[in-house]
């Protein structure tokens, strides 16, 4: 089932070599955002949860403004589930109706709150700032909508966010990335974190073989200097003792990732 997930078609290319956003760039975003607009604070609100909960921007957000469905689009009525963590930290989750991997099964985001948030990236307070500050605008909208400076609501369209992300980026010259570069920056922070390699499996909804899949596509487009040497040691380890705990050869890993015929964009597409 695994394997069979991983079959396009398509034609089989390099691309550029891309960073991951990482936390300097939530830092940088947080610093420059305006958060008496609306628009920004839902902006945060997508950037914090799609980085920690390891996610795809295509999962957060909306394509086109016409183009937002509750059968695959979060709602504001989606019911949270609010639960306090054996360290004494809070948490929530939520469901997403329809996810690339699991289609209609859609899949739980889990967004735990952080202690000793000295740059105030929490998933929680952004979520709850956000929750707060839009709080006019209908049920039946999107989770992350907003207020537009009009006074009519708004769904977090894709490419709106990553256009205010990219201008602030840019301006930091550090915007030498791509919308699933969230996804990945989250599964490479998370792993060099030492947290273990079930848990971001399991938080960004992969099957085992599937992440292993895509790790190694990870490691073909993100470029090595932007990590210390420790925390590469580190996450390479995690990965290699997840090989031997689950029989996974790189063999196998190989063979699989040699049949396949797709593009990055179709593995890795938000």
């Amino acid at each position: 089932m695994a394997c069979r997930t991983t079959y396009h078609e398509g034609v089989i290319h390099k691309c550029k070599p891309r960073s991951p956003v990482t936390l300097h760039h939530l830092i940088a975003l947080w610093k420059a955002l305006d958060f008496s607009i609306p628009f920004h604070v839902a902006v945060w609100a997508v950037a914090v949860i799609t980085f920690w909960a390891c996610r795809c921007l295509g999962e957060t957000t909306i394509p086109l403004e016409a183009k937002f469905d509750p059968k695959f689009h979060i709602t504001n009525e989606t019911a949270c589930r609010h639960f306090q963590q054996l360290d004494g930290t809070h948490a929530i989750s939520f469901h997403l109706p329809w996810t690339k991997m699991t289609h209609g099964n859609g899949a739980n985001i889990i967004v735990s709150g952080l202690i000793n948030n000295l740059e105030d990236i929490c998933g929680l307070k952004a979520l709850a700032l956000h929750l707060n500050v839009n709080k006019d605008v209908p049920k039946s909208y999107s989770l992350f909508r907003y207020m537009a400076e009009q006074g009519n609501p708004q769904h977090m369209v894709k490419n709106k966010f990553l256009e205010l992300c990219f201008d602030i980026w840019t301006r930091e010259c550090i915007c030498d990335i791509l919308g699933h570069s969230f996804r990945i920056s989250s599964v490479i922070h998370l792993l060099s974190l030492g947290l273990a390699l079930e848990y971001v499996a399991a938080v960004g909804g992969w099957m085992s073989l599937v992440f292993l899949l895509y790790w190694r596509r990870i490691v073909e487009i993100v470029p090595v200097a932007i990590h210390k040497a420790m925390e590469l040691k580190k996450v390479k380890k995690a990965i290699e003792d997840y090989h031997k705990k689950l029989s996974i050869s790189n063999a196998m890993i190989e063979n699989v990732a040699s049949g396949l015929s797709c593009t990055l964009n179709d593995f890795l597409d938000d």
